[in-house]
């Protein structure tokens, strides 16, 4: 609801992005925003999504970890009791596993040293655990008039642009892994962006800060903070505006 709001507002303040950048559930603001999605029937179907993984899905956790995803490979507990749900940049990144498993990865990453946190989400979204929910989920979803986007939306999980909005681009959105650092890797190739985050924490915006190589040219402005600034950062995005005409507006 935040994001999506966010993004009406900045549509009415004169700022049209050239894409909605949208990772995990963040594609359901991005369809809404973009009038591929009724937004109250993204609300409907987000409730009867989550009705479906309280009953059917294995409890679990999502765990970030600080440090290069080849621990991933080298650390046999998590290649073989885990699945990477995110790649966020080159020094972070997200497994998802069941709860049978937790205290041993844990264990594992405190007794290497590596520098871990859990996620406050009780599901292994974005793994292979998610597969049991497959045709539950998927029929919830098959309730949506899916049309095509006003706005491009660039999908996480798929890392491009998504040319066949359906209800199976949205559960993949969910079950596959969020590739942030490879999209990111795609649009900066194409030239400078500027970057708008309308998230509520400004998470996005923070992974850019060690996405983007020193080289690049592109802006990353963040809206809602913990620091209670919110306001001014808006008004610094909408004075500043003119200034990055050059650059594709990417919202995410």
């Amino acid at each position: 609801m935040i994001e999506y709001a966010l993004v009406r507002v900045l549509l009415d303040d004169g700022m049209k992005p050239d894409y909605l950048l949208a990772a995990s559930m963040g594609l359901y603001a991005a369809a809404a925003a973009a009038e591929a999605l009724d937004p109250r029937d993204v609300l409907e179907c987000i409730a009867k999504a989550s009705a479906v993984y309280e009953a059917h899905c294995p409890r679990g956790a999502m765990i970030a970890i600080f440090g290069s995803p080849t621990l991933h490979r080298d650390l046999r507990v998590l290649h073989e009791c885990s699945d990477i749900a995110a790649v966020n940049f080159d020094s972070h990144f997200v497994i998802s596993t069941v709860q049978r498993h937790v205290n041993e990865i844990t264990a594992t990453l405190d007794r290497n040293g590596v520098t871990f946190q859990t996620i406050p989400v009780p599901y292994p979204f974005h793994s292979r655990w998610l597969n049991e929910v497959s045709d539950a989920a998927q029929a919830a979803l098959e309730t949506l008039q899916c049309r095509q986007p006003k706005i491009p939306i660039i999908c996480c999980s798929r890392a491009a642009v998504i040319e066949d909005f359906c209800p199976a681009t949205i559960w993949n959105a969910t079950r596959k892994p969020i590739q942030f650092r490879q999209t990111i890797a795609s649009l900066e190739a194409r030239g400078p962006c500027c970057y708008v985050d309308v998230g509520p924490a400004g998470t996005l915006a923070t992974f850019l800060k060690y996405s983007l190589p020193p080289t690049s040219a592109s802006r990353t402005f963040s809206i809602l903070s913990p620091f209670a600034a919110d306001l001014k950062n808006y008004q610094r995005l909408i004075s500043e505006r003119e200034l990055f005409a050059d650059r594709s507006i990417n919202v995410m």
